[in-house]
């Protein structure tokens, strides 16, 4: 029995915001919708915020249900089979939005993210370069912090063991300033 490990990473500063450890390994598509659920809860995600992902958590119900129930919008990289037709049907309006006061402004918020969604689907470029600096952190913590197999047996041990890790990476990328340099060379290594 292993451990999946959900690391969420501000895009801007690199630094960890927060984790969350799912026993089994399940696939990233299933964990999603609680994923955002959680951060949500824990008041890292508000409205109108991005969440960048990698394929792994492709799935068209991962774009429509964030963006439909929490007005989050998630930049999922697309698989190359995506169906735009498909995925406009997700976008129906919900009833619950018609017995809100405020159905204006759940429209104008919803159709905003969705243009921002299509744009990101017609061309991922601009994004792809921020996740590509999210993978070079991945990289560089799997071999400096020994991520890549760690050695601990219960589910309480992997929890210190992974918080102790994220502390330790974000102290590492405050105080210091060539860390950014550091992270690009150990990724390329």
């Amino acid at each position: 029995m292993g451990y999946k490990l959900t690391l969420a990473i501000d895009s801007k500063s690199l630094l960890p915001l927060a984790f969350l450890l799912h026993s089994g390994s399940p696939h990233d598509s299933k964990i999603f919708p609680e994923i955002i659920i959680e951060l949500m809860r824990r008041r890292i995600l508000k409205e109108i915020d991005c969440v960048i992902l990698d394929r792994g958590y492709y799935a068209y119900e991962n774009y429509a249900e964030p963006l439909l129930n929490h007005r989050i919008l998630p930049l999922i990289l697309p698989k190359k089979n995506l169906n735009i037709k498909k995925l406009k049907n997700l976008f129906n309006s919900s009833i619950i939005w018609f017995n809100s006061s405020r159905v204006h402004e759940h429209i104008e918020k919803i159709q905003h993210l969705l243009r921002k969604l299509f744009e990101f689907l017609n061309d991922p470029t601009e994004w792809i370069s921020i996740r590509s600096k999210i993978e070079d952190l991945f990289k560089f913590v799997k071999k400096a912090l020994s991520w890549e197999s760690l050695h601990c047996y219960t589910k309480k041990s992997v929890q210190k063991t992974v918080a102790l890790n994220v502390l330790l990476l974000g102290l590492l990328l405050l105080t210091d300033s060539d860390i950014k340099k550091r992270i690009k060379q150990a990724a390329e290594w």
